[in-house]
């Protein structure tokens, strides 16, 4: 059974954002709504979202903080920005989640990225590009990144999300060169 009366909070009302936000208010969750374009929010707010003034606002108000974002800047500015979600509520056990397959697709220079930005990532989930397969089925250079984590310090969590292209003992063989 879910619970309805969780307050999300979603930022981001775009081609992927609107839809999603529309279908949680017809399920009958309370959503609070930011948008770096304020004129865009007008459709979920008539459909029952509540607007918040920041950024700030929105996560004090929420439980859950889902952005659906459109590329890099937008995710530097809303997550690690000023008036962003790390930085507007400083809390010592927030952290972000940092998506290799995602950021590859959005054209993110890994190393840079992650090492502006080790300090507050609290779990890398990886899949290899295109189509999202395990290590070594694609275009990632895994070894560069795994050895540039491995630089950061980083000490979070890792966590496997592709589709395995072999059965799923073979689909791990690339991690024997990792032990």
């Amino acid at each position: 059974m879910r619970n309805t009366n969780e307050s999300l909070g979603f930022i981001g009302v775009g081609l992927m954002g609107l839809p999603m936000i529309l279908r949680l208010l017809r399920a009958g969750y309370r959503v609070t709504v930011w948008n770096r374009t304020a004129e865009k929010l007008q459709p979920v707010i008539t459909a029952g979202a509540i607007e918040a003034v920041s950024i700030a606002e929105l996560a004090a108000q929420s439980g859950v903080i889902l952005p659906s974002l459109a590329d890099t800047a937008a995710v530097a500015t809303v997550v690690f920005g000023a008036g962003g979600i790390l930085n507007g509520l400083d809390h010592f056990n927030l952290f972000m989640q940092y998506d290799i397959y995602h950021m590859r697709t959005m054209g993110e220079k890994f190393i840079d990225f992650f090492n502006r930005h080790a300090d507050r990532i609290g779990h890398v989930q990886f899949a290899d590009a295109p189509r999202r397969g395990q290590p070594g089925t694609g275009a990632i250079n895994f070894g560069q990144r795994f050895d540039a984590i491995d630089r950061s310090g980083y000490r979070g969590w890792f966590g496997a999300e592709f589709r395995p292209t072999v059965g799923t003992s073979a689909s791990l063989d690339w991690l024997s060169q990792y032990r």
